[in-house]
């Protein structure tokens, strides 16, 4: 009898029997099924609980001790917070799929219950505890299965083989969305504690929570799930819509929620989705900080990363085409102190360059900045390796001038840098690292991880200073040329007034006038500028100015 009808009919029963006192109506929140339109009421039934309150107490007193880390840091507060008001776990569940609880009872005995990893084991226990004899077929087993908040809190100790209490192996790091800190953190760590009395990690790090363009939590049933391998593989405007139209016919999407859908996608990817390649995706979310709430999907930022990895191929294609003309060519990687003061201004450059970035890539690593280390791999491959470091060497390998330092310096810098872009950018840094070693030292992610120690001797704050100050001067060399001589096709002749202190700048002439495409005329800045030249003044240094400026006449004539 559907439940609607035999509420009545219990209703008259009372009241024939004389035993109804009274009916009175009330205000209460009811759930309603979003497909069904159907009312979800509640239904007593047993369940099984663990206990959560020693093991939570536990975890304060590892957080408040230090031994157990969440970052960023307001969120261990709010763990802690959580802590504080923790219920009991229910942990059954009445569906069809998952873990079945390992409870066993027997079939006249409903309420003596026992745990067995199966049935067999099962009678035997009963047999003992009950003191009689008994079939299998009259061993039940409980029909309820685990919470997946269970099986997921097993992870731990699945990857150590438990219950091989001696096999386990804690997780370095523990990484996951703020959302589910309390779902899955807090259950992994009290269901290891209750079983072997350990932590399953003891740093949690907790990233933000990729939300649509309206700032929500990207859900199925709202529709607003961008598939990742759409971003890989590019999808038109077209077959996204079809996509969201089927999501509708299924009955996965609402109409409101697919209205809202066909909206966001006309307004958002009117072109559709381009093909940005798996590194790129990868790039453009360990590119985000991890420690802000939300975090958004950007395809200007995703076209930009798809740029970087064109350019670290291209930089691996430019170090072949010289190396192809250089057919006394060796492999030499050790750089000894006599082979490094031998090297060329640029090249030394580039080696120190390279220490401040594996400087800044270990320090971030280790505070798990990642974002800060995307930064960092962008500005070094992008600005010093490719903007900076090939320009200049371009200009002697045309001239076939130093060679060879610049080969091996080139080679160097690539396998070291693909090394550490690898986890960042798998794909193209492995392909490349194909080439570079001709497939004969394996893959790289088996690869040894360069060490800052390793590279120590190439820092040089000399020549770093010093290439400060020619990249300094090249650009205020180029905007000034761009200000007053647009459209000129002649290098322009510009005076550099310099202090006494930098006129080591004077034996890079060459490579500023070609980078600028202009004449310089170096002097001592003492002198006044007169009404004849106009100029402008900059700090290069530690307080010291430079002075560029050109003949007013000159100027206007051109």
């Amino acid at each position: 009898m559907p439940r609607y009808f035999a509420r009545d009919r219990v209703i008259k029963l009372l009241k024939d029997s004389g035993t109804l006192v009274d009916i009175t109506e009330y205000t209460g929140s009811l759930g309603v099924c979003s497909r069904t339109q159907d009312m979800i009421e509640p239904m007593i039934l047993q369940h099984w609980f663990f206990q959560t309150k020693e093991f939570s107490n536990k975890i304060v007193s590892c957080i408040k001790s230090g031994e157990f880390i969440v970052r960023p840091d307001n969120m261990q507060d709010v763990f802690l917070h959580q802590m504080s008001s923790v219920h009991d776990w229910c942990i059954s569940r009445q569906i069809k799929w998952g873990h079945a609880i390992p409870a066993y009872h027997h079939r006249d005995f409903p309420d003596i219950w026992i745990t067995a990893s199966n049935k067999s084991a099962a009678k035997t226990k009963l047999e003992e505890k009950l003191q009689i004899q008994t079939e299998e077929d009259e061993i039940l087993q409980d029909p309820d299965v685990l919470d997946t908040w269970f099986s997921s809190a097993l992870i731990p100790l699945a990857l150590s083989n438990w219950p091989d209490v001696d096999k386990f192996k804690e997780i370095s790091l523990m990484e996951t969305g703020h959302d589910i800190l309390l779902f899955w953190v807090w259950r992994m760590t009290i269901m290891t504690l209750a079983l072997i009395d350990k932590l399953p990690f003891r740093s949690v790090l907790l990233h933000g929570v990729v939300v649509d363009h309206y700032g929500r939590k990207m859900s199925k049933s709202k529709g607003n799930v961008i598939d990742p391998m759409h971003i890989i593989q590019g999808r038109g405007i077209n077959e996204l819509k079809l996509e969201a139209a089927e999501a509708k016919n299924s009955g996965e999407l609402e109409k409101s929620e697919y209205d809202l859908r066909l909206f966001a996608l006309e307004k958002e990817y009117p072109d559709g989705l381009p093909s940005c390649g798996a590194d790129a995706l990868r790039f453009s979310l360990l590119g985000q900080n991890i420690y802000d709430q939300d975090v958004t999907i950007s395809l200007a930022y995703l076209e930009n990363c798809k740029h970087l990895c064109n350019k670290l191929w291209q930089a691996m294609r430019l170090y072949y085409h010289y190396l192809e003309a250089e057919e006394s060519f060796r492999v030499d990687e050790v750089f000894t102190p006599e082979k490094l003061t031998k090297l060329p201004m640029i090249d030394r450059w580039i080696l120190t360059s390279l220490y401040d970035f594996m400087s800044s890539y270990e320090l971030n690593i280790r505070n798990c900045k990642f974002h800060l280390v995307t930064e960092a791999i962008r500005k070094f491959f992008y600005f010093k390796y490719c903007d900076t470091y090939l320009e200049f060497a371009k200009l002697e390998l045309k001239q076939k001038l130093n060679t060879q330092d610049h080969l091996q310096v080139m080679r160097y810098v690539l396998c070291t840098s693909v090394k550490l872009a690898h986890p960042f950018l798998p794909f193209v840094t492995e392909e490349m690292w194909g080439v570079l070693t001709e497939n004969k030292e394996g893959l790289l992610i088996e690869a040894k991880l360069p060490l800052l120690n390793d590279i120590a001797k190439f820092k040089h704050d000399t020549i770093s200073h010093q290439m400060e100050k020619i990249l300094k001067l090249i650009k205020q060399v180029r905007s000034f040329k761009t200000r007053y001589f647009q459209g000129v096709k002649e290098p322009p002749n510009i005076l550099v007034e310099i202090h006494k202190n930098d006129m080591d700048i004077v034996n890079v002439h060459s490579y500023i006038e070609n980078l600028s495409a202009t004449k310089l005329k170096f002097e001592i800045l003492g002198r006044r500028l007169t009404s004849d030249n106009i100029g402008i003044l900059f700090d290069i240094e530690g307080g010291r100015s430079c002075r560029i400026s050109c003949s007013r006449v000159r100027t206007l004539c051109d």
